[in-house]
């Protein structure tokens, strides 16, 4: 999302959304991101996320 300059989950979901919607997807990729021990990526996620 950042590096295409969306600047929120709902120009995101116009633009990608097929199925899902992000705010349907995103806390289990967040979890995902944790269960992995990718705590990294989970940070930047979540960091991003709470922002948009």
């Amino acid at each position: 999302m950042k590096r295409e300059g969306i600047e929120n989950v709902e120009a995101y979901d116009e633009k990608y959304a097929i199925h899902y919607k992000c705010q349907e997807w995103m806390p289990e990729l967040l979890a995902l991101l944790k269960k992995d021990g990718k705590d990294e990526q989970h940070a930047a996620v979540f960091q991003y996320y709470k922002n948009v």
